[in-house]
């Protein structure tokens, strides 16, 4: 029940284990602290009571963009030794980049489009897109006017599993972790659906 529940909020679930290596959002975690986005047990970025669907990369996941590169975010390669904790060779180059690429993982469920969390069976058509907290700024190259577009996500449910991609062209789809039968993991602050890879 959910009285009996050690954590019902999946933000202080994470500020109380994050350093615990063996979670499958560690690596996740510790990116949204290193770009300042999450303190006090709260990410700073979203309004307080506002639902979110949080897709979190998993720990493989995050090393392999890391060791690839994360906009923002800086590794230096020739320090780094397989085994060492891969954070202790990061630093951010510029937060506000890294701050508008990790927002990209936060759905809010006011404008999600959709009635309920995905799982398999899940079947909400969301083709359209689902809008992110990231935008993109635009420049008109004619008046230079500046406006700002959503970043938007598709999630597919294709029976047997559940993949997502950015809703643009050539964009890469990428499958939810299995793990856990494709559940979401439910709190009182949104959903966790754990995905294999970064956008």
């Amino acid at each position: 029940t959910a009285e009996k529940t050690t954590y019902k909020s999946f933000q202080g679930m994470m500020k109380n284990n994050i350093v615990n290596a063996e979670l499958p959002y560690y690596g996740f975690v510790n990116l949204l602290e290193m770009a300042g986005m999450y303190n006090e047990a709260a990410f700073n970025f979203v309004q307080e009571g506002e639902l979110q669907m949080m897709l979190v990369p998993t720990n493989e996941a995050v090393f392999a963009a890391i060791k690839d590169s994360i906009p923002g975010l800086y590794f230096d390669k020739a320090s780094y030794v397989e085994g060492d904790d891969i954070f202790t060779h990061c630093t951010v180059s510029n937060d506000s980049v890294m701050q508008m690429y990790m927002k990209q993982y936060f759905v809010p469920m006011s404008s999600a489009g959709v009635s309920n969390y995905p799982y398999l069976g899940w079947k909400e058509d969301t083709s359209k897109g689902m809008t992110t907290l990231n935008s993109v700024e635009i420049v008109d190259p004619v008046t230079s006017k500046v406006s700002y577009d959503a970043v938007k996500l598709v999630i597919t449910d294709k029976g047997n599993k559940l993949c997502v991609k950015l809703l643009e062209d050539n964009a890469k789809e990428i499958d939810f972790c299995g793990d856990y039968h494709y559940f979401p993991f439910v709190f009182e602050d949104g959903c966790v659906q754990f995905i294999n890879e970064m956008f």
